[in-house]
């Protein structure tokens, strides 16, 4: 017995398939460009590069109960909810530029098998 993929087949009622949800989360994200920034430490001095990514995104704020279980000190953050194609694939403490506002990914939750990421993240206020 395999489990099907769920961006790979239609829903069934078997148990051992996931349903597909790949439309429905394809319906609510727009066209984006995306900046990934990345630092290296290069002879003693950090060097960043910044590489383009064309995808589909979208943002939603945390609601307040998801803020009330933050840390104290973190509830005063700007907190977001991204969701993203698998095309992107980005990993925690990654810096991205998204409609034109800087964030650092918090949190990555991989729902790749349904053909998207979700991401937790944060404004970034660090400027270097």
């Amino acid at each position: 017995m395999s489990i099907q993929n769920a961006k790979d087949g239609y829903p069934t009622y078997q148990a051992d398939s996931l349903p597909n949800v790949s439309d429905a989360v394809s319906s609510i994200l727009q066209s984006v460009k995306v900046q990934v920034v990345t630092k290296k430490l290069v002879s003693g001095r950090i060097t960043e590069t910044t590489k383009c990514y064309q995808t589909k995104a979208t943002k939603q704020p945390f609601t307040e109960q998801q803020l009330q279980l933050k840390p104290e000190g973190q509830r005063g953050w700007r907190w977001f909810t991204i969701h993203t194609l698998s095309n992107l694939n980005l990993q925690l403490d990654d810096i991205v530029v998204l409609w034109t506002t800087k964030y650092r990914v918090m949190g990555k939750y991989d729902y790749s098998e349904y053909g998207y990421y979700e991401y937790h993240v944060v404004e970034d206020y660090i400027d270097e």
